[in-house]
């Protein structure tokens, strides 16, 4: 046997003696929110945050118990806000799906983005989720392991609450970030409305909802790292603040999934006279109807779209043909070209850093810009 055999076999008897768990983390949501903030707490990262232009994937290792028990969490950062959600299925793949989390910041010092900026990214991961179940060999049962894990989830929720709820096919939590900048610029009767609709939108998920802020309120920053700590490296064990709720407006809000009431957050804060007038056929509906009625001037004004979610949901915001001018077209089809390209070159480069983080253990990121 020579040293080079003596070597393989080393190695592998090492590989096969390490036990490894891995999950997938996706940071999606507005501009400028905090996502990557987030990201370096988690991973304890002392570095200035930077703009993310597409998708940015790094990863975590922690040990467990015995150090050969290791721990993987793949984390990944869309940027673009919602004009980056066709790279969500690079991210998202019958691998993994089983395995993955969602993190969705919302930017409380633009209170008004809130619904579009929510209602638009959660359509578009359910979307993805969408095509790996219809992409994925029906011998493979994942949309019926997805369902479970979706029903087990729900065991802490009211069961009155259970059946008026939408929930999220994977685990999901909203941030909303800025909370100094949300207290101090926005006045209380709009900061009350803003918060009950993330409570409604967030129970209605089956989300946890979390505020933070990177310059004040220490203490509710440090509860929302324990919880992305849980996402990512836990393993259904409890962690010490899991317990804590804290729903009061004008502080910051703790409300892990399962932890609120659709009595407690009470009815959309309208006036009396205004039911009446008011033809929504489902709570979604009239939560949204409420809301634009304090925020009617943002009623599209999502920091990562246009028009995320258009009036005529007949109308598809990707189809290429639905603009009239001929300037637009021929632009909107070499970005498009320009994207597609992208990811054929990006996803072959992220999976090899995949194997990377997972083999070697060493601290990769990856960003392209589209130019």
């Amino acid at each position: 046997m020579t040293l080079w055999d003596i070597a393989l076999e080393n190695a592998k008897s090492k590989e096969s003696s390490v036990s490894q768990q891995e999950s997938h983390v996706l940071f999606l949501g507005s501009k400028s929110a905090g996502k990557t903030t987030l990201i370096n707490r988690l991973l304890e990262k002392d570095e200035s945050p930077k703009p993310t232009v597409a998708l940015e994937y790094t990863f975590g290792r922690k040990s467990k118990g015995h150090a050969s028990n290791k721990e993987v969490a793949h984390v990944w950062e869309l940027g673009g806000g919602f004009s980056m959600t066709r790279l969500l299925d690079m991210v998202i793949d019958a691998d993994n799906v089983l395995n993955c989390s969602v993190v969705l910041l919302v930017d409380l010092s633009q209170p008004g983005t809130i619904w579009s900026a929510v209602e638009a990214l959660t359509a578009a991961v359910v979307a993805c989720v969408g095509r790996v179940i219809a992409s994925a060999p029906k011998e493979s049962r994942l949309k019926e392991q997805l369902r479970q894990k979706q029903k087990d989830r729900l065991q802490n929720v009211e069961a009155d609450d259970a059946q008026l709820m939408t929930p999220f096919p994977l685990p999901l939590t909203i941030v909303g970030g800025k909370f100094d900048q949300f207290q101090e610029k926005v006045d209380h009767e709009r900061k009350r409305v803003a918060t009950q609709t993330l409570r409604f939108l967030a129970h209605s998920y089956n989300a946890s909802l979390y505020f933070f802020s990177t310059v004040k309120q220490e203490q509710a920053a440090s509860r929302l790292r324990s919880h992305l700590t849980q996402l990512a490296f836990g393993s259904g064990g409890h962690h010490p603040h899991q317990d804590e709720v804290q729903a009061d407006v004008g502080r910051p809000i703790i409300l892990p999934a399962g932890r609120d009431s659709f009595a407690k957050i009470g009815q959309p804060p309208a006036d009396d006279g205004d039911y009446n007038r008011l033809s929504a056929k489902t709570p979604l509906d009239l939560w949204k109807h409420v809301f634009y009625q304090h925020f009617p001037e943002e009623r599209h004004q999502f920091s990562g779209g246009r028009h995320p979610v258009p009036e005529n949901p007949t109308v598809d915001p990707n189809d290429p043909h639905k603009f009239d001018e001929p300037a637009v077209d021929r632009a909107r089809a070499a970005k498009d070209e320009e994207l597609e390209k992208y990811k054929r070159i990006s996803d072959r480069k992220m999976r090899d850093l995949m194997q990377q983080a997972v083999n070697e253990g060493i601290n990769v990121s990856f960003a392209r810009q589209l130019e």
